[in-house]
């Protein structure tokens, strides 16, 4: 039989089993007598026992090796200091092979033995197979072991062999010493394995590498070393073992299981690919992995722990298409470490764990996970880069979640209990297809984003603080079914849609507001929009401390059910914007104009309103109850209108009232109306305007003339066929060409350019109208309509 090998570094030459040269020698090897051979090819080989006992050489046909090679070296009374040494004397002539035949144990009883030592030199020691019912101190093997075997029923002491080991099963029925193999402990492969069973306490192992092995540790195992690498081989620690180092060639499609006890650090100082690493009630200090944790030729990896103890883990590359588990953990893992990506399915599976922190310095994409949401508690989850694609950061209870790169695609973010908040450091940008979720379960600190966010939904089931977003929002929903300190939009807040059910304490957009629906359900201290509201709609429900718009409202709605304190609208309101508030406006401030079809709308009281520029167009102020003082600072043009269901403090329209529309220009004061001030000296009332007061009239002063250009009728009308009311002085600075009426005693005097004419109530009354004279007599063109009172013109 010829076999050639390259193994390790070494290259060995054609190995052979040879005929002894034909020799008488006796067929007992006693103690101090060498038993010595020359094979056919030169090799001079000696074989030595010494110690109690003896040793049977037989052939084999069993009978005294003469002409044929040695089959069977049987041990006799042997004891612990016997020795056998099988030694090549002349190196380095023909193959340097030993093929020493199997040694096995004779006669009764399970003797022990020693050592046994074979000295090839430089060669190589084949097809022998070592089978002791008793105990074995130690063997050693200076060369390689190819194709026998090694099958100890007692003890075993250390087994070292200083070349290859390949295709050699151990069987060692107790405990066993340290084997230690210099080169590669090798199975035949293709795709058989050579099994290496210790059935009692194990010292420990030393390899220089490992391929196709089946390593079987039934009880204690000590220190593990594997120079090289760990292939095709699997290592089943049912015990515990002191620790284990796997060298630079990492572990491929290999598996390591304990099961039990407790485990010593693991280091692996390559990459793990497809492999399984599987801890089974077992306690570990730390998995350390440095390079990948990834895919090889089987599939990905695995590294699992099920109802153990972790205390770190590390992997200094990336993760690709593997996982690591943990299941029902007995005490707290202080850190899982991933320096590099998560990628292609790679997942960190929690469940029933406390974890004190999770860092993975890269990208967590394709359909990778961290965590799993299953009853875990993580202090913190540190990403460094971005998280993307449809991958998933998912836990049951997260102190908080850190993302110092994007959120992208489709990916999904999920704490049933965030107690310290997210913070994601770039964008969060969903597939408009799909979207990115961002869910927190329970009370949660504070969502912060630093960049922009775009197709993201933010579903919060409880309180949270604060929501912030540094950068533009654009197509952003945000589901909060409890209340919220602090929403901030730093950027535009475009096509959104934000649903608050608890109420917000703040809620500020920095930039525009354009095109979204705003529905807070709850009191809420500040409404802050920092620029303009363009085709958005704000229903809140309950009270609001402050309204402020520091821009424009373009097409915008604010409908408020409920009261609020103060309303400060810097800009215009334009193109159909309204403002409702069905409970009290206490002081409502707009600095710019209300433009065509705006709508300011007030179902309770108001302390004050105030419109910085003019109103015009089909502008409407509507307050349902008292009002106590209103001032447009502009003018009133159109069909604007101002209505107040309630007494009005006091009115002030600077600019003057001017009906020239299609319609009629209207303030409407259902109840009693203070000091009133309308227009300039330019601009008075003009064409249809028209001033109603239901009430008593404090006073009225109109810089301007009241007339009706274009054939329209300004008219001033106080009281009501039911109500007489008390009239202040009315002064019109310029002429009447409109309609006043007063319903009622009239007792101060009505002033116009210059001419007097004072109304008393003599009898009997008198119920026509009564022209204006000026100081010449000449008629004004208007007239005073006092409807049943007496007037008497001086």
């Amino acid at each position: 039989m010829k076999v050639r090998r390259e193994l390790g570094r070494r290259k060995f030459v054609a190995l052979c089993l040879e005929e002894l040269e034909h020799r008488i020698a006796p067929a007992l090897v006693m103690t101090g007598q060498p038993f010595s051979f020359e094979d056919g090819n030169g090799d001079a080989v000696t074989l030595t026992y010494s110690g109690p006992g003896w040793a049977e050489v037989l052939d084999a046909g069993a009978a005294d090796p003469n002409t044929t090679d040695i089959a069977t070296i049987q041990i006799f009374g042997s004891s612990a200091s016997s020795k056998l040494v099988i030694k090549d004397t002349n190196p380095g002539l023909g193959n340097d092979d030993i093929v020493g035949g199997d040694i096995t144990s004779a006669g009764p009883g399970a003797n022990p033995f020693g050592r046994i030592l074979f000295n090839p030199q430089m060669g190589v020691v084949q097809g022998t197979n070592i089978t002791l019912t008793g105990e074995l101190g130690s063997l050693d093997i200076r060369g390689a072991f190819i194709g026998g075997s090694l099958t100890i029923q007692q003890n075993l002491g250390n087994v070292t062999c200083r070349g290859p080991w390949l295709a050699s099963p151990i069987d060692a029925n107790q405990d066993m010493g340290v084997l230690r193999v210099d080169n590669v402990l090798v199975g035949d492969g293709n795709p058989a394995t050579i099994d290496i069973d210790v059935n009692g306490a194990w010292a420990g192992l030393r390899v220089g590498q490992m391929l196709n092995v089946n390593i079987n540790a039934e009880n204690h195992l000590g220190y593990v070393q594997i120079r090289g690498g760990m292939t095709d081989s699997t290592m089943d620690i049912n015990n515990g073992a002191g620790g284990i180092t796997i060298g630079p060639m990492g572990m491929v499609d290999s598996t390591i299981t304990a099961t039990s006890g407790r485990l010593g650090a693991m280091l692996v100082r390559g990459s793990v690919s497809g492999s399984n690493v599987t801890l089974r009630s077992t306690s570990c200090p730390s998995i350390k992995i440095m390079g990948n944790l990834d895919e090889a030729v089987s599939g990905g990896s695995t590294v699992s722990v099920t109802d153990g103890a972790l205390g770190r883990f590390y992997v200094a590359g990336n993760m690709d298409d593997s996982r690591l588990t943990l299941n029902d953990a007995s005490r707290q893992l202080q850190s899982i470490v991933v320096m590099g990506n998560m990628i292609d399915n790679s997942a960190i599976d929690t469940s029933d764990v406390n974890i004190g922190r999770i860092y993975v310095g890269g990208n967590v994409s394709n359909t990778s996970r961290v965590g799993n949401g299953s009853d875990d508690t993580v202090a913190a989850v540190v990403i460094g880069g971005s998280v993307q694609d449809t991958a998933r950061v998912n836990f049951d209870q997260l102190k908080s979640l850190t993302i110092r790169g994007d959120v992208r695609d489709d990916a999904r973010i999920t704490s049933d209990q965030t107690s310290r908040g997210i913070a994601i450091f770039g964008d969060v940008v969903g597939n408009p297809a799909g979207g990115i979720t961002i869910s927190c379960g329970a009370e949660t600190d504070a969502v912060q984003i630093r960049g922009d966010a775009s197709f993201v939904t933010f579903d919060f089931d409880s309180y949270t603080h604060r929501l912030a977003i540094g950068g533009a929002a654009d197509n952003v929903r945000l589901d909060c079914d409890g209340a919220m300190d602090q929403v901030l939009f730093k950027g535009d807040l475009t096509n959104s849609d934000i649903d608050i059910d608890g109420g917000a304490g703040v809620f500020r957009v920095q930039g525009n507001a354009d095109t979204n629906t705003i529905d807070i359900f709850g009191s809420t201290d500040l409404y802050f929009f920092a620029v303009d509201i363009n085709n958005t709609t704000v229903n809140h429900t309950g009270s609001v401390g402050t309204l402020r718009v520091t821009g424009t409202m373009i097409n915008a709605d604010i409908n408020i059910i409920g009261n609020v304190n103060l309303t400060n609208l810097h800009g215009n309101l334009t193109n159909d914007s309204d403002l409702n508030i069905t409970g009290n406006g206490v002081r409502v401030f707009v600095s710019g104009s209300m433009g065509f079809g705006c709508s300011l709308q007030i179902g309770g009281t108001s302390d004050n309103i105030s419109i910085g520029g003019d109103m015009t167009d089909d502008a409407l102020i509507q307050v349902g109850g008292a009002v106590g003082g209103a001032a447009i600072s502009g003018a009133m043009v159109g069909d604007s209108s101002l209505t107040v269901g309630g007494d009005l403090g006091r009115l002030i329209v600077s600019g003057g009232l001017n009906g020239n529309g299609p319609g009629t220009l209207l303030i409407d004061v259902a109840g009693n109306c203070g000091r009133t001030t309308f227009g300039s000296a330019a601009t008075g009332m003009q064409g249809d305007s028209r001033f109603l007061v239901g009430g008593n009239l404090t006073a009225l002063g109109i810089r301007g003339d009241v007339d009706g250009p274009g054939g329209g009728v300004s008219t001033i009308t106080i009281g009501s066929p039911a109500f007489a009311p008390y009239v202040g002085p009315i002064n019109v600075n310029g002429v009447v060409n409109g309609l006043i009426q007063v319903y009622g005693t009239v007792v101060n005097p009505i002033r116009t350019s210059g001419t007097t004419a004072q109304v008393g109530v003599p009898n009997p009354p008198f119920t026509a109208a009564r022209d204006f004279t000026d100081s010449t007599g000449a008629l004004t063109g208007g007239h005073l309509d006092a409807n049943g009172i007496t007037a008497v013109v001086s």
